[in-house]
């Protein structure tokens, strides 16, 4: 009786060496609180775990970032929060792909958080 053990889902696509990894894409959805706001990011599937950069700026200024090292998933979201004294305005996420000490690429992806209708 053969049993076959899956920790994590496996992609359709091939796995990539770190030269081909590449950013798929970058969703941001604000919180309905105001305070928090989920980033999704998506990669090519890669055979080596890359290091992962977002960075939360606000008129060129960052206001939050957090880093992602070793990445184990081709896909994944974490939740940032928003300062907590004027979180409404234009923000811009920049996502940084890396090994080592390479950035093998950076995209950015802007959004705007409105107060809320009373």
């Amino acid at each position: 009786m053969s049993s076959n053990l899956t920790l994590f889902d496996e992609p359709i696509e091939p796995r990539r060496p770190r030269d081909e990894v590449r950013i798929k894409e970058i969703r941001v959805e604000p919180g309905p609180d105001g305070r928090r706001v989920a980033v999704w990011v998506e990669l090519t599937p890669f055979i080596d775990k890359p290091n992962i950069d977002i960075v939360l700026l606000r008129d060129g200024e960052e206001v939050r970032s957090l880093a992602i090292v070793a990445a184990m998933q081709h896909q994944m979201q974490v939740t940032l929060h928003l300062p907590a004294h004027d979180p409404y305005g234009a923000y811009e996420v920049r996502v940084d792909l890396s090994y080592d000490d390479q950035i093998y690429q950076s995209e950015m992806h802007t959004f705007e958080l409105s107060v809320p209708a009373s």
